[in-house]
This record gives structure tokens, C-alpha cells and sequence, in this order.
């Protein structure tokens, strides 16, 4: 999270609003879907949002596995028919990224994470799925890279 989206939570300043966002892709899908939550259409770091519902759902607490849910609401025959497309090849995750952006500063992402859509219903009002980060164990630990040049004291 940046600073200036912390400043943003504290200080809710006139004129700077959040702007979520969510990108929707698979390699099964005709198109990359990218909303934002909202009534207009944005264009944010160069791509072309479009307007829709969507909320989250936080996992509870203690629980192992920390889930998030994302419910899409009013979403169009179009985005179902794309996630039961995808749905058929198992062994390719759906991906979500989600961004976070300040109206001020439509090029500068705030907040990233990506996850991966699972078990996914849809009914006529709404399609719901479960978002987890499955890759967490294959991702490197530290992130950083302790290298000589960097940390004299590690090398003798």
C-alpha cells in the first residue's frame, strides 16, 4: 500500500476518491475483462475499465486458509458464458488482479494482488466465486536477494 493511499483512508480528502478495480483473464476467454466499481467508465494506467458491481467478501478469522470472496453483481450473459468456458479446462486457474487507484493519479497503481478464481456459481442476479493465492508456497522467501555488493557483512 502507498503512502499516498494511506493519506487517502486517513485524511478523505474532497475531490480524491478509491477507485477498485478488477482484471479478469484466461487463456479460454475471448476477451480480458476489466471493471472498475462505479457508474462511469475509466481509463486507469492506460486500460479501459468498465463500470460494474462487485464486492468482497473477507475470510474469517483463524480460519487456515484465507479466502476472499468476490461476488460480481449484475453482470451481463457474456462473463458467464466466458468463466463456464474456463471452468471446463480444470487445470488452468482463473486469474483476478486486483488494483487499487486514486482518481487523482489514474496512471499510479496503489495496491496490487493476485489471486486465482475457484469454485464458481452464478445464479441471474450475480456470479460469486472464491479467490485464493494458491501459488503463496512457490513464491521466493526472502523476496530480497542478500548479494556481497549489498550486504558487506554476510561475505568475508
Amino acid at each position: 500500500m502507498t503512502e499516498e493511499l494511506k493519506q487517502l483512508y486517513t485524511y478523505n480528502p474532497v475531490g480524491k476518491i478509491q477507485l477498485d478495480t478488477l482484471e479478469i483473464s484466461h487463456s479460454q476467454f475471448t476477451q480480458t475483462f476489466y471493471m472498475v466499481l462505479g457508474n462511469e467508465p475509466q481509463t486507469l494506467n492506460g486500460q479501459v475499465y468498465q463500470p460494474s458491481g462487485f464486492k468482497f467478501s473477507l475470510p474469517e478469522k483463524g480460519g487456515n486458509q484465507q479466502d476472499l470472496d468476490i461476488t460480481l453483481d449484475n453482470t451481463d450473459s457474456t462473463i458467464i458464458e466466458e468463466l463456464e468456458r474456463a471452468t471446463i479446462d480444470s487445470t488452468e486457474a482463473i486469474q483476478v488482479i486486483y488494483r487499487s487507484f486514486i482518481s487523482d493519479q489514474p496512471d499510479t497503481v496503489q495496491f496490487e494482488l493476485q489471486l486465482e478464481l475457484q469454485e464458481i456459481t452464478a445464479d441471474a442476479y450475480s456470479v460469486t466465486g472464491r479467490a485464493t493465492n494458491t501459488n503463496l508456497y512457490d513464491k521466493k522467501f526472502p523476496r530480497a536477494r542478500f548479494d556481497s555488493w549489498r550486504f558487506k557483512g554476510l561475505t568475508l
